[in-house]
C-alpha cells in the first residue's frame, strides 16, 4: 500500500515494518525538527522570529 506520491516514486513501510522506503526498495531519507525549548527558553520576540522563519 502507498503512503503518498513522491518524485521518486510511490512511498511503502519496508518489510521490516520500521522504515519508509520507495516501491524499489531504496530508502527514503525523512527529515524534520522540533523545537522543544521554544517556548520556555526563549523571549516572546525571539519565538514569534523562529515562527515567521519557519512558515
Amino acid at each position: 500500500m502507498a503512503l503518498f506520491c513522491a518524485p521518486k516514486g510511490n512511498l511503502k513501510i519496508a518489510d521490516d515494518a520500521r522504515h519508509i522506503v520507495y516501491q524499489d526498495g531504496s530508502p527514503f531519507f525523512w527529515l524534520g525538527d522540533t523545537a522543544w525549548e521554544l517556548f520556555h527558553r526563549t523571549l516572546r520576540e525571539e519565538a514569534d522570529l523562529y515562527l515567521s522563519n519557519r512558515a
